[in-house]
């Protein structure tokens, strides 16, 4: 029989810095004081976003933009490891990381029950997995998955206020809204591969930027969700979510040596 999930009553963040902050006292109580936590970084991004002082991480960053990564290292240099690779085709040991961070990342991918599947694998018994992702079932998911890449351009650059969006190194990429990243479809990959949520929460950053933005996309949500008869969700936009590693459901294979392992073809950045 099919689990039923509460996602009704998540609640709706709107505030990104508070939901970093979150995020991070979350991960800072399942880490080890004692030493260094190895730290999987899936799909880069511009910057490490959690604060997870005192404790001590070792970060490998796995990404497909060679440029993106290279301005990563290059303005904040907080990767120990920085690899050019696929997520969906990449080879990492097993049981190696305390925590796999994955932000905006999974809705770009094509095979993202692989990459799934492999984060379920990398991860330490008691270790936890961090992902933001859009919901492909709210207005929001469905208008970026239908409109062409121009739009999503215009998007970030007046919406989001990033000047530097479609440039070499910087998103928007394509994206793909396979549906392994709707959160009921989510949530059973999770129970099947002995993951349990810790911490879950819907989000709708849109809504906290300046009052014309935010009532015009108020408007134009609720006009969308109308039309799809109320089966778009306008609320929120996405979620994030917290899940941790069953002690002995994890794959052996541990490893003391911090250098990642790679598939045969894999680059690293310095």
């Amino acid at each position: 029989m099919k689990k039923e999930h509460d996602i009704d009553s998540w609640t709706v963040e709107t505030d990104f810095v508070h939901l970093h902050r979150q995020l991070s006292e979350v991960i800072k109580n399942h880490l080890d004081a004692d030493r260094e936590n190895d730290v999987l970084e899936a799909g880069c991004g511009r910057k490490w976003a959690l604060k997870l002082k005192p404790y001590a991480v070792n970060i490998t960053g796995i990404d497909q933009d060679e440029v993106a990564l290279t301005k990563r290292q290059q303005t904040h240099n907080d990767l120990q490891h920085a690899i050019v690779g696929d997520l969906a085709g990449i080879e990492l040991d097993e049981s190696a990381y305390d925590l796999i961070y994955c932000s905006f990342v999974l809705e770009h991918v094509i095979g993202a029950e692989t990459v799934l599947d492999g984060f379920a694998r990398w991860i330490r018994p008691g270790g936890l997995i961090c992902i933001k992702v859009p919901d492909p079932g709210t207005v929001f998911g469905f208008v970026t998955k239908k409109t062409p890449m121009f739009v999503h351009v215009l998007y970030k650059k007046w919406i989001m206020g990033e000047k530097n969006a479609g440039k070499p190194g910087f998103d928007p990429y394509p994206v793909a809204y396979e549906p392994i990243i709707r959160p009921e479809a989510f949530l059973d990959w999770a129970e099947a591969h002995g993951l349990e949520p810790v911490f879950a929460a819907k989000t709708n950053f849109i809504v906290n930027r300046s009052p014309f933005i935010r009532i015009a996309y108020k408007l134009f949500a609720g006009f969308v969700r109308l039309l799809s008869l109320g089966r778009l969700e306008s609320a929120h936009a996405g979620y994030a979510i917290v899940l941790k590693a069953r002690i002995g459901a994890a794959a052996s294979n541990e490893t003391d040596d911090h250098t990642p392992p790679t598939s045969d073809r894999q680059d690293l950045i310095a």
